[in-house]
């Protein structure tokens, strides 16, 4: 018998049929697929939206190469960004999820099948911000944070200087490891500085002026000597030469 391949309509659809079944037709806004579309390519102008009733479904791009299983923002605008968003990492055959430039010369963001997630510099080239997800540690400045820290820093800078707090535009503390040494130190440049650990405040547990004086349960005493060791508010321990002196100056 007869079968329907194409049925046009006046003020209406046309259609196009496979073995008796509508599979594409035309609306008043576009067309209408039943089934599912192979395509070498797609290119849409406008506003793309995706509706389906089942959730689970959603939108599903695949192939058979894990590096090169990808999603392009391709920003054509003066100052616009452009990413590629692909399965495993660039030029390697391996599992997990990227975000790269569109030129495919740095790498942003990697997040493997382990969970583990690498923050790139800027050149793409090294993870400086690295979560471990089995030992759930963070590294800054390295992607081999210490497995029994929660956070490891690591500074390649010629200062050393590992971390730095500071409220507003004030006076900051900061920690320096030169590999040898640590110490914690005051802002630079500042002589007026002090650094303290107070345990409740405002008393003081311990407190270290720029000049070197140690208060222990006070706030040092600039008239007293200059490296000495302040017990409470009246007593100090201070030495010389060939001597050490505990005395008393309220």
């Amino acid at each position: 018998g007869s079968q329907l391949y194409l049925a046009a309509n006046t003020g209406a659809e046309v259609a196009l049929y496979h073995a008796g079944n509508s599979k594409l037709a035309t609306t008043s806004t576009g067309i209408d697929v039943t089934g599912t579309v192979t395509a070498d390519g797609l290119t849409v102008d406008g506003l793309t939206q995706l509706n389906t009733n089942n959730l689970s479904n959603g939108l599903t791009i695949s192939g058979n190469d894990n590096a090169n299983v990808k999603v392009r923002f391709d920003n054509t605008g003066t100052s616009g960004g452009d990413f590629v968003i692909q399965s495993g990492i660039a030029g390697a055959s391996n599992q997990g999820l990227s975000i790269r430039d569109l030129d495919n010369s740095a790498q942003r963001i990697h997040i493997s099948s382990g969970g583990d997630i690498s923050f790139y510099e800027d050149t793409g080239t090294t993870a400086k911000f690295f979560w471990d997800a089995s030992a759930e540690s963070l590294g800054i400045g390295t992607s081999s944070p210490l497995s029994f820290a929660k956070l490891s820093l690591q500074s390649d800078a010629t200062d050393h200087t590992l971390l730095s707090l500071r409220k507003g535009t004030g006076n900051y503390p900061y920690v320096k490891n030169d590999g040898t040494n640590m110490w914690l130190s005051s802002s630079l440049g500042s002589t007026g500085d002090k650094f303290g650990i107070d345990l409740s405040a405002p008393d003081n547990a311990m407190r270290i002026d720029a000049s070197g004086r140690v208060g222990i349960a006070t706030v040092p005493k600039s008239d007293w000597a200059t490296d000495a060791i302040q017990l409470g508010t009246n007593l100090a321990l201070s030495e010389d030469a060939n001597s050490a002196y505990l005395s008393a100056n309220a």
